[in-house]
């Protein structure tokens, strides 16, 4: 059943996003469309988030120390992360591999050696043009979302780009996945919803603009076991939306 959302705001956050000087995730892969579009209506928003789990990941923003760290949370212990070395802007873990998305555009992919106790380099995704902002992985899916406006689709198994999915006109900061829905969000003002077709390729189902540009998503559930959309805006206030239960 597909619900509709409604808007309210709480203390606001701190500061404007600023996006990095340019250089140079899931749903099932194929999931029925469903019978009615996904509607946004803003309900409440928020001042924080909080989030909280064996391997802790780190992506360092200084120059000095630009590869992404990990520690073994249990033990605290550093865990050795060599290879490639570059900026980081995104981390995510699926089908056993970490990926990183970097400044130049790459997706790098280290997988952990349990003999040698350490993360060893495994691929390098290439295809965006620019920085990768954001990753999220679902199934055997990883999507990514970029500074050249587009959202990728990944396949975990062969580690290759399966599908380009253009529609956002400024960077890609966000995207989630909820239910059969793919939701992106971006600096254009716009969080786009994406359902897969019969063909199992995914295609805009709905639109929702807000005034300011959207900087992160997450998805939950409240106090009464609804599923809400979190929206972190760019004017320093988070909107709060219902998602289909």
């Amino acid at each position: 059943m597909i619900g509709s959302i409604s808007i309210t705001t709480i203390s606001p956050a701190i500061g404007h996003y600023l996006p990095p000087t340019p250089s140079t995730g899931a749903i099932p892969y194929y999931a029925p469309p469903s019978p009615h579009p996904l509607i946004l209506n803003a309900v409440d928003t928020l001042s924080s988030t909080q989030a909280a789990n064996t391997i802790s990941f780190l992506a360092p923003d200084c120059p000095c120390q630009p590869n992404p760290r990990a520690w073994n949370i249990q033990t605290s212990t550093e865990l050795s992360l060599d290879g490639p070395v570059g900026q980081v802007y995104s981390l995510v873990v699926g089908n056993d591999l970490l990926l990183a998305g970097t400044q130049e555009g790459t997706i790098l992919a280290w997988k952990f050696n349990v003999a040698a106790n350490c993360f060893e380099p495994a691929a390098s995704l290439k295809g965006h043009t620019l920085a990768v902002v954001t990753l999220v992985v679902g199934g055997n899916r990883m999507y990514s979302g970029s500074m050249d406006q587009s959202i990728r689709v990944w396949s975990l198994e062969t580690l290759q780009c399966v599908q380009t999915l253009p529609g956002h006109t400024d960077v890609v900061m966000s995207v989630l996945c909820w239910d059969h829905f793919l939701l992106s969000a971006s600096l254009d003002k716009t969080v786009k919803v994406w359902a897969a077709t019969e063909t199992g390729k995914l295609e805009v189902t709905y639109t929702h603009t807000e005034e300011h540009g959207i900087l992160t998503l997450c998805g939950m559930h409240d106090s009464e076991a609804k599923p809400v959309l979190l929206c972190s805006c760019n004017d320093n206030a988070i909107r709060v939306y219902d998602l289909p239960s």
